[in-house]
């Protein structure tokens, strides 16, 4: 399961670094997901499900659960919740200003990193 890891590494890297220099164009591609956001409650389990898989793969396993733990309960959190819910957190995720969103860049560049390097 280490390629899984070093993907989702590089995954963040470069999500990370798209959120530093173009925090806009980030925000009107999330825009297009909020249409089908009932739907999307398959991939935060799916990605949950391998990464507590995948954990034993890695030197910081206890990370790489807590983040499996964290995307499981993403998922369930939108496939039980209304619909209006979920669309006024993603309008309130999209109303946040752009350095909030580079803040959060250097952050997934970080853990991107950090996801990287234990499974080196």
């Amino acid at each position: 399961m280490k390629p899984f890891l070093l993907f989702m590494s590089f995954f963040w890297i470069f999500v990370g670094t798209a959120f530093i220099l173009s925090p806009l164009k980030l925000k009107k591609l999330y825009t297009h997901l909020i249409k089908p956001a009932k739907a999307l409650f398959i991939m935060p389990l799916l990605f949950g499900l391998i990464f507590l898989w995948a954990s034993p793969a890695s030197n910081l396993e206890g990370l790489i659960k807590v983040l499996g733990i964290i995307a499981l309960t993403k998922g369930i959190f939108l496939l039980v919740c209304p619909i209006n819910v979920i669309r006024s957190t993603f309008n309130w995720w999209l109303s946040l200003p752009n350095g909030f969103y580079r803040l959060l860049g250097v952050f997934a560049i970080l853990l991107g990193v950090v996801v990287g390097w234990s499974v080196l």
